[in-house]
């Protein structure tokens, strides 16, 4: 797990210009009720002894029957939005965002492939539950919508698992097209944290806010710790330093505004030619006529690289046509260097 976790490359700036002007984020004590009652007590425990058992009965689902819950609500409601908008001390992110982290075995693609494992950090449940209350304002979900549909369909598009199939299905009416598949390395972990937050801060007026809430988790290398012998949890010997946590409640979101300016060039590339690109989350789909795709593939890859320092997996880059046009591919393979064609 400790190569998961490289260590910062790009310094985060003391100071991000225009981060102030920004409109503040807003958390009620609507979003908090509707946080708290979709907490699940059989999910893990992060680094704290924080437990969602200690935050469901403060959004009881009838009517409060006296004012010691409603109050705490309203507290735990201002403690969002200062967390959020990052007015408190800066020792605070930096313990707050601490993370558990659970390796999720991942099953080798085929025979003679090692496995892996992919870091997924687990936070305090009272900042998920804090967290999760910014991201069910429904203006701010509107915004993120819009900013990301139709390209990203993996982060909080209604129905996006549906929309990604049919629409990769879609563009694939005309037989002779391909699809490229596109895996990036670690993800959510490798991503230069100062270009994730000045690419939220660019992306548009009503995303921009999302940038103080990025700013002050993704400002502070936060430790990381793992279970130990007897159950405790031990340091695990290297900090949060890069990317996001993933499993982090603003994992997914932040990631996909980082690569969403190249995932929109790779497309518009692609749609003179009937084709086009769409992703679930990291997983990147381009379709078109292979000597169109493959190019644009190198581009996109080659941009992620130098703008974020995000690397492809060439292992897990795969290709698929119609059995009638599989002769298209040969005279591209070995075209995109950071990928490969399966045979």
């Amino acid at each position: 797990m400790l190569t998961k976790h490289p260590r910062r490359r790009t310094a985060m700036p003391p100071v991000i210009p225009g981060l102030d002007a920004t409109d503040r984020l807003v958390v009620g004590i609507s979003e908090m009720q509707e946080s708290y009652r979709g907490l699940k007590t059989d999910k893990a425990q992060g680094a704290s002894p924080w437990k969602y058992e200690y935050l469901i009965p403060l959004a009881p689902t009838v009517p409060f029957v006296g004012d010691a819950a409603r109050q705490v609500l309203e507290s735990h409601a201002w403690l969002a939005s200062s967390f959020a908008n990052g007015d408190l001390p800066p020792w605070f992110y930096f313990v707050f965002c601490a993370a558990r982290c659970v390796p999720l075995r991942k099953c080798a693609a085929q025979v003679g492939v090692a496995e892996a494992a992919r870091p997924i950090g687990i936070s305090c449940a009272l900042r998920r539950g804090l967290t999760k209350g910014v991201f069910l304002n429904k203006g701010l979900r509107g915004e993120i919508e819009e900013y990301l549909f139709p390209q990203q369909l993996g982060v909080l598009v209604s129905a996006g698992g549906t929309k990604l199939i049919f629409g990769v299905r879609e563009l694939l009416e005309n037989p002779s097209f391909c699809i490229a598949g596109s895996d990036i390395y670690n993800a959510f972990n490798e991503g230069d944290r100062a270009e994730m937050v000045a690419r939220t801060l660019a992306s548009s007026s009503g995303l921009a806010p999302l940038a103080r809430l990025f700013y002050a988790t993704l400002a502070p290398k936060y430790p990381i710790f793992v279970t130990g012998k007897g159950g405790g949890l031990t340091p695990m010997g290297r900090d949060g330093e890069t990317g996001v946590a993933q499993g982090s409640v603003e994992a997914g979101v932040a990631f996909a505004i980082s690569i969403h300016p190249e995932l929109k060039v790779l497309d518009a590339e692609l749609r003179p030619y009937g084709g086009g690109a769409r992703a679930g989350h990291d997983d990147v789909r381009a379709v078109g006529p292979p000597h169109i795709v493959f190019p644009a593939m190198q581009r996109f890859h080659d941009a992620l690289f130098a703008r974020l320092g995000l690397v492809v997996q060439p292992a897990k880059c795969e290709c698929w046509i119609d059995e009638a046009h599989i002769d298209s591919l040969d005279t591209h393979r070995g075209l995109v260097t950071r990928s490969h064609l399966l045979d």
